[in-house]
């Protein structure tokens, strides 16, 4: 019985400049060999080379530079520990370019429900049935055998960036099949991410915390051996027994250097080909090739939707005036002069390449458009009747979504919201002075509270108690898009007689009075004493379909499918409500020389995830 919290295997690496000569001493000048002499069979007239013309051999060796090595390479921790471990590791998930995963490295399919490999037990928990594949061997010849799966099940895993599923128990089924149970929060793709560990190198049961480097990344499934450790460089092999031998790289090394700036001489000066990250553009050389992506943090404003319990003014009640902040930032011009190379624009609180957002045609799309904010701050009854430059409030107020009452606001109110940011960010700070300026152009006069984080984030704390107007805050990305913790406002229950998700008002009192079990599928995610406030649903947002959609593509079905498109719906409802307004992912980054080619960067997995197709393009990759 296995019964682990996973935490996901991280390498960090380390190095230092005093080995780099001899390690890529040369790297500018090809080997030269004698030239061939004409065949008898040549054909006649055929031009040929005259003897002693040298001819380039094919690049042997690549080497990666990263910052510093921790004590302990497995246990370590870090982008770049992940990095390096993806030399050496097949994983069971590999996310690649995107935030949609392929198992194809050790199993012949993803468990799916289609299939009966993913299937969810009366008690709430999951099983998946994980095929190995036939054809996997180890680096020493030996064959890969389900044992070698379930000794890597022994492995911790932690990793808020990507799916840590906690293993419940696993039982062989076949020489090639385990069957897994999970726990019920298990999300996708629903794969274990400890790679296997070789039984008849390390037998049945292992000790992590005394696991050595050299007894993981010796006897591998992946595309390099460890063939030599020296404490600031590691030296990697062409695995002989992966399926791409023949095409590898033969030597793949890692320096571990000081800092960035060292990082960057190395480049500059053409002693290491890839940079592992860790880096910024500013201390970039210009002649490198620059690899983006959007990461899996992004900023976002929330804004409080909900005031009735904290006396704040209901400046955002009305989903017109969040759809006139969304169309008065310049988002753009935002994520371009602060975000960095390769920060990327959102458009709702999935980014577009993940496989749960519905693409753009799918959402409404807000631009930066001052004259389409200032309109529809007008027909919300926020004008600048006096012609101070702010706007005041003359409407009639409204109704709160879901049963929740009225809301009013004060005639003659200025529209006059304050943003809060954690004290002493002074990026955060930056962003929310360019909002401010922003927002002051359509008559929104926005102050900036810097707040201290103990204080923001406490219990008692303005995001907790909704004691806000306004925040500027980060988001993580996941490859599960989840989504019952930050948009569910109300309670879920399910039909007893239809099983379909209602609210508590659209049920029977008789239900409620307990004449009939109901089952509860979620709670309200709104912070208040009725959950005693937990939840991350900070803005106060409640909507009643996009709830059930929330709910039916997190709880109630694991089909791909069916989920993709339940988070489709509920995102053309969330970018018309627009309870909170998505700036700019940050972006990953890291560096090449021009001649490496084949590098697929992404936001999940490290730049090194498909290192097995990397190769050499002299004067450029596609030149």
């Amino acid at each position: 019985m296995l019964k682990k919290r996973l935490v996901e295997l991280l390498l960090p690496v380390l190095l230092l400049s005093l080995i780099l000569a001899a390690c890529r001493g040369g790297r500018g000048a090809p080997a030269q060999v004698p030239g061939d002499q004409p065949t008898a069979g040549a054909e006649a007239g055929a031009p040929s080379e005259e003897p002693g013309t040298p001819t380039p051999e094919p690049r042997q060796e690549v080497v990666l530079c990263a910052g510093p090595r921790p004590d302990n390479l497995l246990t370590g921790g870090g982008p770049v520990a992940q990095a390096v471990a993806q030399l050496a590791f097949a994983r069971p998930v590999i996310f690649g370019d995107d935030y949609e995963a392929d198992g194809s490295d050790l199993l012949t399919e993803l468990p799916n429900v289609e299939a009966g490999t993913l299937r969810r037990n009366d008690d709430g928990t999951l099983t998946v049935t994980l095929r190995y594949r036939d054809d996997l061997v180890w680096s020493d010849g030996e064959p890969f055998t389900v044992e070698d799966a379930l000794l890597g099940l022994q492995l911790p895993v932690n990793d808020v960036l990507r799916p840590a599923i906690e293993v419940l128990d696993a039982d062989v089924v076949d020489d090639h099949t385990v069957e897994v149970t999970l726990s019920e929060d298990a999300e996708y793709p629903y794969v274990p991410l400890q790679p296997p560990l070789p039984v008849h190198v390390l037998g049945e049961t292992i000790d992590p915390a005394v696991l050595a480097d050299a007894d993981v990344l010796s006897t591998v499934l992946g595309p390099y051996v460890l063939a030599a450790d020296e404490g600031d460089m590691l030296r990697f092999e062409a695995n002989p027994q992966h399926p791409r031998a023949d095409s590898l790289v033969p030597t793949v090394t890692v320096l571990f250097l000081a800092d960035a700036e060292q990082i960057a001489r190395e480049l500059d000066g053409g002693a290491c080909d890839v940079a592992l990250g860790g880096l910024s553009v500013e201390v970039l050389p210009q002649q490198v090739t620059l690899h983006t992506s959007a990461g899996q943090i992004h900023e976002e404003l929330i804004l409080n939707t909900y005031t009735a319990d904290s006396g704040r003014p209901a400046y955002f009640a009305d989903a017109r005036v969040r759809r006139a902040l969304a169309q008065g930032i310049n988002r753009a011009a935002l994520a371009e002069a602060l975000g960095g190379a390769g920060a990327a624009v959102m458009d709702s609180w999935l980014p577009p390449d993940h496989w749960a957002h519905p693409g753009a045609d799918g959402l409404t799309q807000h631009p930066f458009d001052p004259g389409a904010a200032a309109a529809l701050l007008d027909e919300a009854g926020w004008r600048d009747q006096d012609g101070d430059g702010v706007r005041e409030y003359h409407g009639p107020g409204g109704l709160y979504s879901c049963l929740r009452g009225e809301w009013t606001v004060e005639p003659g109110t200025p529209l006059a919201p304050e943003l809060i940011v954690p004290a002493g960010d002074t990026f955060r700070e930056q962003i929310a002075a360019r909002i401010a300026d922003d927002l002051a152009q359509i008559g929104v006069r926005v102050t900036v509270l810097p707040t201290p984080a103990d204080t923001l984030y406490s219990a008692d704390g303005p995001l907790v108690r909704r004691g806000f107007d306004m925040a500027l805050l980060a988001s993580i990305t996941r490859p599960d898009p989840g989504g019952v913790s930050r948009w569910v406002g109300a309670e879920v229950f399910l039909n007893p007689l239809t099983r379909e998700p209602a609210h508590r008002w659209d049920l029977e009192e008789r239900w409620l009075r307990g004449e009939q079990m109901i089952e509860r599928v979620a709670y309200s995610n709104i912070p208040g004493p009725d959950n005693t406030y937990l939840g991350q649903n900070f803005a106060g947002w409640c909507h009643e379909e996009a709830d059930f959609t929330t709910v039916r593509a997190n709880l109630l079905t694991r089909n791909q499918a069916e989920r993709q498109a339940l988070y489709g719906q509920q995102q053309a409802i969330f970018t018309q409500e627009m309870p909170v307004v998505p700036l700019f992912a940050r972006p990953r980054l890291a560096a090449s020389q021009p001649d490496v080619c084949g590098i697929a960067f992404g936001p999940v997995d490290p730049v090194t995830w498909n290192i097995a197709e990397w190769t050499y393009e002299e004067g450029g990759c596609g030149g």
